[in-house]
């Protein structure tokens, strides 16, 4: 994959961390169930885990293994030492308890797709050559448990970096998938995709974007839609509107200045396509986002004066 074009996919990628923890399993006791719509990273501390996923082979998951699973997908997580001897526990020596780091992540690129939408399979890669993951995961586990000034904007930063040392591992073989996979892995796509990212205000059309992909105008649509489950122009409208939206919470720029600088060709258009996406005008929301900010800063204040008050210091 084209180093540069990994980049423009990913640098805009979203990552927030909405809860971390460690946690020990020990023998006879598991997790099971679907968590819901977020996606579940586990790290691997000490010992090995055991993962069931539905209608999917045993899966043993050694040290410093990172393990993202798709949002609701039902699965099954045990100590290694609950397997039955012969199943490949021996070369693991998984005779002991499971220590991970364990939480769930909302993460998107560009705002328009969802970073494991349409995945079926767990993504999981070993990482024990990279130390900086397990000191990462211990570090949001402590940032969770501590509630400090800025802890969730560290921990969303750290997320991010096991994310992208997981993915650059996992896209370099060539398995097929939908979703974003599917469209990292197709050179055809990803350069179609980067280009609506790097400037989503460009005049793009499905027959440009077909000649960026260099392809006919007929196959691009078709390939691109069985992908993303969306059309061409839908992504180019959505990661219009996600722009719209950062420079709304981001700037103070004039809202029909922002309508013409993401590409609409006037702020009433603008306004209603960014109504029916987000529930709220561009005004509204930009008004909600800014008492939003102050809340959250009025809160972050008192966890800094809380945090220096235990420390002796005020």
């Amino acid at each position: 994959m084209n180093e540069s074009e990994f980049d423009m996919m990913l640098t805009p990628m979203r990552v927030s961390v909405q809860r971390f923890l460690s946690l020990t399993l020990k023998r006879g006791h598991a997790l099971t169930g679907n968590r819901g719509a977020g996606i579940e990273v586990y790290y691997v501390l000490v010992g090995t885990m055991c993962l069931e996923v539905a209608c999917q082979p045993v899966i043993l998951c050694g040290r410093d293994t990172l393990i993202l699973l798709p949002p609701g997908l039902e699965r099954t997580i045990r100590p290694a030492s609950e397997v039955e001897p012969g199943a490949g526990t021996a070369e693991f020596g998984a005779d002991q308890d499971l220590f991970i780091a364990t939480g769930t992540i909302a993460a998107r690129v560009s705002g328009t797709f969802g970073l494991l939408d349409s995945v079926a399979r767990p993504i999981i890669e070993g990482l024990g050559d990279s130390p900086f993951i397990a000191d990462s995961c211990r570090l949001m586990v402590a940032e969770f448990a501590g509630a400090e000034y800025g802890s969730r904007t560290l921990a969303d930063a750290l997320m991010k970096v096991c994310i992208v040392m997981a993915l650059r591992r996992t896209l370099s073989r060539s398995e097929a998938d939908r979703g974003l996979f599917g469209a990292l892995r197709d050179p055809r796509l990803r350069k179609a995709i980067a280009a609506v990212i790097a400037n989503p205000a460009a005049p793009h059309n499905v027959s440009s974007l077909a000649g960026v992909a260099s392809m006919s105008r007929s196959a691009f649509a078709r390939e691109f839609s069985a992908t993303l489950a969306m059309t061409p122009m839908a992504f180019v409208a959505r990661t219009r509107l996600q722009q719209g939206a950062n420079l709304l919470s981001g700037t103070r720029l004039p809202v029909k200045m922002i309508a013409a600088n993401i590409g609409f060709a006037s702020r009433s258009h603008f306004s209603r396509a960014f109504a029916a996406a987000y529930g709220a005008d561009p005004s509204s929301f930009r008004r909600a986002g800014l008492r939003q900010g102050r809340t959250g800063a009025r809160r972050d204040v008192t966890a800094l004066r809380h945090s220096l008050s235990q420390a002796g210091e005020c």
